[in-house]
């Protein structure tokens, strides 16, 4: 009785396997999580990818190889704009992918287990996607290498068809990278198989596909003026990604194809479960190398700030406890756009300077350069976004961006700019996504309407603070970027923040009151914030003799409170322990026990 239910249980699961649902379930669980768990690297993706409906740019991809897999993918990401449908694309890639080695595994063996072998190879090459470094190419470029080997065995078993794979290997490696040097393996192991090498000439053929494919990339690589590693690696660098992740996949479905044809064999179950048991392991470290859920929180703040949506990235800031410099960028920026940021400057888990202001660098990734572009761009130095914005295209890796694209036609309209802006938008203008606010803006220009373009809110506000000089600065020189703002529009509120926010997270208590002292008579327009009533204190005491005391409105409860501060300090021998339940929020207990971030 056992036996028959173990036999019926084996005859249910083979038609699981057999129609594919393991796939299926997979792609159902993958969306999910897309949706509810990692919609903000797409976003990502699609702002630092670009396609355009135009001649010269479709053209320009041919100057790499893989260009048809890099269009391929270009064109699917633009659609990641739109809220949901990376939960809806990925995953139908994903089942695309997953029949397509499911039919491959077939072609080489009858094994009855295909729709679970199938799940490795696409597992493998799907964790590539949620990588923050890589975009959809290497993934296009593996599925058609396996639709190519499909059409490849679809066509008659003669002599020819050899020839004809043969011919094309040069065009499939401009077409899909150097996965065409892996099409030519499976082709010679198909061929070999099936008994193909009886016949001379076909063995022959078989010989020379695997052999040309081979070759090709070394052949070509001085025509793409490419390194040897990318000549085969292409289109993944593996300066990004390391070499194992890229041929994992490529290995994985040797072995299933494998598994498929020993599923005879009186070892199988043995060597089904230790293959199984190291996939598992493999799949698990990829997801831990490749999911990276804390940068996807970050993400969520940076597109969040993108889509103009403040009251999310407050949502955000409720939700997440952020303690990155990047995280406290974005949300001091959000304070600082509702004219808070001193205000709610201790709801912010504070690292320093560099969390109002990213540190640029060349070692690390491009995204702190794309954050950083957003600060100056909102405070009004659109030069310095406008060079940082150009930074971060050259350093990511696609080398363009619908986002900064954007970024650089505003700040050539700010600037007045409109021939270079023209140029831009109407490059924006032949996308899908983009054209609509490229068209409206580009009717404007054409017609000269400058009444209509200075009314145009990021235009008005930014026009009033663009610094007119250009003293030559230091990349990260944050404070000549604020004086030469303020130097322009000493009503820029944000820029006087800003600059004596950064010098009280550097602890620059002197350089903070010199500024409040220049700034006070805009300062004390209005209420002074708590933080910098604290600061005063500190700098009182070591100028308790200015005049100019009088006209600064310390409240007698921060004056009672900083006493009792220094007493509890003193009588605890400076253990900060003590203190913290009491003081914590307060700018004395930041001054003395936080430690910034050091700037690489």
């Amino acid at each position: 009785m056992k036996q028959i239910n173990h036999k019926s249980e084996n005859s249910f699961w083979l038609k699981l396997c057999e129609k594919g649902i393991p796939g299926i379930v997979m792609a159902v669980i993958l969306g999910v999580f897309i949706q509810l768990k990692y919609q903000y690297h797409f976003f990502l993706k699609e702002q630092i990818s670009f396609f355009a409906f135009d001649g010269q740019h479709i053209l320009s991809y041919l100057n790499k190889p893989s260009f048809f897999s890099k269009l391929v993918a270009d064109f699917i990401s633009q659609f990641f704009y739109l809220r949901g449908t990376a939960a809806i694309i990925v995953p139908l890639l994903f089942l695309i992918l997953y029949f397509s080695i499911k039919k491959v595994i077939q072609n080489f063996s009858d094994g009855s287990l295909g729709g679970f072998y199938a799940l490795f190879p696409t597992i493998l090459i799907i964790i590539f996607v949620f990588n923050v470094n890589t975009d959809l190419t290497y993934f296009i470029s593996f599925l058609l290498m396996l639709l190519l080997f499909e059409g490849y065995s679809l066509l008659p078993s003669k002599w020819w068809r050899s020839l004809v794979i043969f011919i094309l290997i040069p065009f499939l490696y401009a077409a899909i990278g150097g996965l065409v040097s892996f099409l030519g393996i499976l082709i010679f192991i198909y061929e070999i198989k099936n008994n193909s090498y009886f016949s001379l000439l076909r063995r022959m053929l078989t010989v020379f596909i695997l052999i040309f494919s081979l070759l090709v990339p070394l052949m070509f690589r001085y025509h793409y003026a490419i390194s040897l590693s990318q000549a085969f690696l292409y289109p993944v660098d593996y300066k990004l990604v390391s070499l194992g992740w890229i041929l994992a996949p490529l290995f994985s479905l040797l072995i299933v194809i494998l598994l498929a044809e020993i599923e005879d064999q009186q070892y199988f179950k043995l060597c089904l479960c230790l293959v199984s048991v190291a996939f598992i392991i493999l799949i698990v470290f990829g997801c831990y190398t490749h999911v990276n859920l804390n940068l996807e929180k970050l993400l969520a703040l940076d597109s969040e700030w993108y889509f103009g949506n403040i009251d999310k990235i407050y949502e955000l800031e409720n939700k997440y406890e952020y303690k990155s410099s990047a995280g406290a960028c974005y949300c001091n920026l959000a304070h600082a756009a509702r004219g808070e940021l001193a205000d709610r400057f201790f709801d912010v888990h504070q690292t320093g300077p560099q969390g109002l202001v990213l540190p640029i660098s060349n070692k690390g990734s491009y995204l702190p350069i794309i954050f950083a572009n957003e600060v100056y761009f909102y405070l009004g130095d659109v030069n310095a976004s406008q060079h940082l914005a150009l930074l971060a295209m050259i350093f990511s890796s696609n080398h363009y961006s619908s986002r900064l694209l954007r970024r650089l036609i505003q700040v050539n309209v700010i600037n007045e700019e409109y021939k270079i802006a023209e140029k831009y938008l109407k490059i924006l203008e032949k996308t899908l996504f983009h054209k609509k606010w490229a068209h409206n803006l580009l009717l404007m220009l054409n017609d000269n309407d400058e009444e209509k373009i200075s009314y145009i809110s990021w235009v008005r506000d930014k026009r009033l603070n663009v610094p007119t000089k250009e003293d030559l600065r230091q990349t990260n020189d944050c404070v000549k970027a604020f004086e030469l703002l303020l130097e322009r529009n000493p009503e820029n509120l944000d820029a006087l923040h800003y600059k004596l926010c950064y010098h009280l997270l550097g602890k620059e208590v002197e350089a903070f009151a010199n500024t409040f002292f220049q700034f006070r008579e805009i300062l004390l327009r209005v209420r002074v914030p708590k933080l910098y009533q604290e600061a005063l204190v500190i700098y009182y005491i070591n100028k308790p003799d200015l005049e100019l005391w009088s006209q600064i409105p310390v409240k007698p409860a921060i004056l009672k409170k900083f006493i009792e501060y220094n007493n509890l300090y003193v009588h605890y021998q400076g253990e900060g322990r003590k203190l913290e339940k009491n003081f914590k929020n307060t700018y004395w207990f930041y001054y003395h026990y936080a430690k910034a971030e050091k700037e690489e």
